[in-house]
């Protein structure tokens, strides 16, 4: 007679695998990769490493945020390209402090999911596909440096409030917009391409993306990338991998739903 396999050893097994994955994503940087990454630790031409150098090559300082805790520290400017994990509301508020205080946080996204609480607290949106191409610029932020165009391949829309300055369109609507808010600013890009490996050498990419960092080289700041909200969270504590990271906290919800089912069901 064929043995039944007990479905708590089945769903023990993927928690145990879930585990291990959680531990072996969270401890490690991204690597290089084809995907679209935006990672400053991806070489690749879909990473944000030949950006960071290229800020570098023009005089800017730059750091990474990791770690155990989302921190803006002591950045001047923030670069979030393309999050892969979701914005907490205790870190959208540290964002807008940030801002507040006179920092410019430039966020890059392509689909406005993981961001949604960050873009919903500075007035904007995502409302649907972009229409990829060169377009021209026609706009003082990019004077200094002089930018006349910019090219990406596919990116969203974004839909703004009236206090917000449409920095570039697609010939449509909004994809680079800015929010002032205090004595900083809140910049959001419904593509990753000007900022990726890729993308950074067309058209003028190269030169937007060094108008969008420059409060940071006109006062000797520092650039930030944020590889907390990629998934960089360096760290032998598990309780923090457990706490701090969205795999985590599947993790724990996976853990919690098998706990209760066994006492429901009165197994041991």
């Amino acid at each position: 007679m064929r043995r039944r396999i007990d479905p708590l050893y089945v769903a023990s097994a993927i928690i145990a695998v879930a585990a291990i994955v959680v531990l072996l994503v969270t401890t490690t940087a991204p690597g290089g990769s084809a995907s679209r990454s935006g990672s400053v630790y991806d070489d690749g031409p879909g990473g944000a490493g030949a950006l960071r150098r290229y800020l570098e090559a023009m005089g800017a300082r730059t750091t990474t945020l990791q770690g155990g805790t989302f921190e803006p520290g002591p950045a001047r400017v923030i670069f979030m390209l393309g999050v892969s994990e979701g914005v907490s509301d205790a870190d959208v508020a540290k964002l807008r402090r940030f801002v507040r205080s006179g920092g410019t946080v430039v966020l890059a996204t392509e689909l406005g999911l993981l961001e949604r609480s960050l873009l919903d607290a500075f007035g904007m949106r995502v409302t649907g596909i972009a229409a990829g191409g060169t377009h021209a610029l026609a706009t003082a932020a990019f004077a200094d440096p002089v930018a006349r165009s910019f090219a990406f391949d596919r990116g969203v829309a974004l839909g703004v409030g009236a206090d917000a300055d449409v920095l570039a369109t697609d010939g449509r609507a909004p994809l680079i917009a800015a929010v002032r808010d205090g004595d900083g600013l809140f910049v959001a890009a419904g593509s990753l391409w000007p900022f990726l490996g890729g993308g950074l050498g067309q058209a003028d990419n190269a030169r937007v993306v060094l108008a969008l960092a420059r409060p940071a080289l006109a006062s000797s700041g520092v650039v930030a990338f944020d590889e907390f909200h990629h998934g960089v969270h360096p760290t032998s504590d598990v309780l923090v991998l457990l706490q701090e990271t969205w795999p985590g906290r599947a993790l724990v919800f996976a853990a919690i739903v098998t706990f209760l089912y066994l006492v429901l069901s009165g197994r041991r």
